[in-house]
């Protein structure tokens, strides 16, 4: 009887930890509704991405980072926003918006919820004005972990060089070597923390 007990208390063990683990993460690619639409009538960019976050849990911030690098260099973060997630306020779609002109480039961020709208922007000027510019975003599902931040979508500008053409992780070792061979680099972000707080 005793053994019996041990090996149910045990069960039971397992399956109230794995119930509270929550490290894998999940968003996917989406099309733009005809709301998300209206919503954007305004944000006009070479480059959208959006993504469907809806089943990302309760209780945690979910992050949007757009980072640029001139010449190898990182600079200031472009655009840096949490939004929370909770059963009155779920998010569902987030957005990156990149828009392009001869003298600069605007960056939005976006986050759809059952209430409203998140949104940051910023505008920068370039140094030097580039020739050529790809846009690369993932178009697959994407599982990630707790506090990971991974990658969405990737700008390259440059003058001269070839365009490489993929998407990139951190991980990959070309990462680097891209960030080092082309003039700008365009890196959106995301992340997912029980406890995120926004580093300006």
């Amino acid at each position: 009887m005793k053994k019996i007990i041990f090996v149910l208390s045990i069960i039971l063990l397992i399956g109230c930890t794995s119930e509270t683990t929550q490290s894998e993460m999940l968003i996917s690619p989406t099309e733009l509704t005809s709301r998300e639409k209206s919503i954007l009538e305004g944000v006009i960019g070479q480059e959208i991405l959006s993504y469907d976050v809806s089943a990302l849990p309760n209780d945690y911030q979910l992050r949007l980072i757009v980072e640029h690098y001139h010449n190898g260099e990182k600079q200031n973060h472009v655009a840096n926003m949490s939004s929370s997630i909770t059963a009155k306020d779920k998010p569902h779609t987030l957005f990156f918006s990149r828009e392009r002109t001869d003298e600069g480039y605007t960056i939005h961020a976006l986050v759809l919820s059952e209430n409203g709208v998140s949104a940051t922007e910023a505008y920068k000027e370039y140094e030097s004005q580039n020739s050529s510019s790809l846009f690369n975003k993932l178009e697959e599902e994407i599982n990630f972990n707790t506090n990971e931040e991974v990658i969405v979508g990737v700008t390259i500008e440059d003058n001269g060089n070839e365009i490489i053409t993929g998407s990139l992780q951190e991980e990959d070792p070309r990462f680097k070597e891209v960030i080092s061979k082309y003039q700008d680099i365009f890196v959106y972000k995301v992340s997912v923390s029980k406890d995120q707080k926004v580093i300006n």
